[in-house]
């Protein structure tokens, strides 16, 4: 072991559940001649319970792991010294004792790593909190508008099916991007609810597809139109748009619709003011 490095005992350290204790520290930090002309503070190397679990797998090869560590090897991705060249040399015990010494590590370093990506909000995590920000809405239209009869379908369409914006969130300037993904609208007369992928489109194109239906009885209703959008922000640092795994929904509803058959009554009174 180097002697400018002052290394806790691994057994005691072990031992402890990986905790040091205040007066190890302060022994550990406390300055020691190097020579008798110079003193130096030695650095202190804290192990593991992986580097300690293995070091006493490793102990019966002669492999003083601690030792390499105090020496200064890198440590791999696991904070830790690799030793893949003397994996190959442990019998069949040993490797699954170095295993088990692994599965110990790695379960807390994954734990953190989750807990770490999920202190990370999403894009429409933060959207959905922001007071000022409203889902854009897509701009419902009703054909005919106002006043139905039974026999008569009533044809839903939109203005808008992809919007871009900037919007302030976090102290930052955004640069979001909408693009619908479905729409569903809900005539309000306990009839099916229409569903499309598609922008809906007015009349005549709208014939060829399938978002409007005649009402199902006569009265007044209310239409809702739901629209699912799929969130992207534009990230500058890379120069690409980013898709957000969450949809967001907008709801718009239609002023009260009146379906009620219509009566047609002939007169001739244009023809008797004029005596005919």
């Amino acid at each position: 072991m180097t002697n400018d490095v002052a290394v806790v005992s691994a057994e005691k350290y072990f031992d402890a559940g990986n905790a040091e204790t205040a007066s190890e520290r302060k022994k550990s930090n406390t300055r020691r001649p190097k020579s008798r002309s110079k003193r130096v503070s030695s650095p202190v190397v804290r192990f593991t319970k992986f580097e300690l679990c293995i070091n006493k797998v490793m102990a019966g090869r002669g492999y003083d792991y601690l030792d390499r560590i105090s020496a200064g090897l890198k440590r791999n991705r696991f904070g830790v010294p690799s030793v893949s060249a003397q994996l190959s040399t442990l019998s069949a015990s040993e490797r699954a004792a170095y295993d088990d010494c692994l599965k110990g590590y790695e379960k807390p370093l994954k734990a953190n790593k989750a807990n770490k990506a999920k202190a990370i909000p999403s894009v429409v995590a933060m959207l959905k909190e922001s007071k000022e920000f409203v889902v854009p809405k897509a701009g419902m239209r009703i054909q005919p508008e106002g006043r139905h009869i039974p026999s008569k379908p009533a044809i839903i369409s939109t203005d808008k099916d992809r919007q871009e914006f900037d919007f302030v969130l976090g102290g930052q300037n955004v640069h979001l991007r909408f693009v619908a993904q479905r729409y569903e609208a809900d005539l309000g007369d306990g009839g099916p609810v229409l569903s499309q992928a598609g922008k809906p489109v007015p009349y005549p194109e709208a014939l060829k597809g399938s978002f409007y239906r005649n009402f199902v009885k006569e009265g007044s209703f209310v239409v809702t139109l739901r629209t699912y959008w799929q969130v992207e922000w534009f990230n500058p640092a890379t120069g690409q748009w980013v898709v957000e795994a969450e949809l967001m929904v907008s709801e718009e509803k239609s002023q009260p619709q009146l379906v009620k058959p219509y009566n047609y009554v002939l007169t001739d009174d244009a023809e008797q003011e004029h005596g005919r």
